[in-house]
């Protein structure tokens, strides 16, 4: 596996990734999950690679991209506000269905971390599905629920949100 900064080639790579793990939430999600479309979809990844603070990485196994972490500057008003000083905002932790369980989501968000502490900040938030069973990844990696949620009309789900004051623990082994 190997880390490296994503490029806006890789934007279809990536909206491909994010669409098969969308599909993955359909065994927990319920029916009235919804799944974007390629273009809302290819939309995100427009606004993400235009932030000047947005720090994309991708992990590529076998010279294709398996997982991405993307990470900003944490603003108040669910992104839209001022930003929160201190704070980043994880805005894409994706891996690959076919490569779950094989440490890249724990390489990629110690990289995020280690570069956001890099960039001065001293805490980071991050959203996820309520029922999602990446909630267990990011408890193993010290991330704490802060009892926020909202909901993601994008995909018609609760998200509850996440946070961590300091470089969170590494994942117990078997876990990511």
């Amino acid at each position: 596996m190997t880390l490296r900064n994503a490029t806006t080639a890789d934007r279809h790579a990536l909206v491909d990734l994010v669409l098969r793990r969308d599909r993955t939430y359909a065994d927990w999600a319920g029916p009235e999950l919804r799944i974007p479309s390629r273009d809302e979809e290819l939309a995100h990844w427009h606004r993400r690679f235009a932030d000047p603070l947005q720090r994309i990485r991708v992990a590529e196994v076998d010279g294709s991209i398996a997982g991405t972490c993307a990470w900003t500057q944490a603003r108040t008003g669910h992104g839209l506000g001022p930003p929160i000083h201190g704070r980043a905002h994880v805005s894409a932790m994706f891996v690959e269905p076919a490569h779950w369980r094989q440490g890249i989501a724990a390489s990629l968000m110690r990289d995020a971390v280690s570069a956001m502490v890099e960039a001065g900040f001293t805490s980071a938030q991050l959203w996820t599905p309520e029922g999602a069973p990446a909630r267990r990844f990011y408890e193993a990696c010290g991330w704490t629920v802060t009892g926020a949620t909202l909901h993601m009309p994008e995909l018609n789900l609760p998200l509850v949100m996440y946070e961590t004051s300091t470089a969170p623990a590494p994942p117990r082994p078997g876990r990511a």
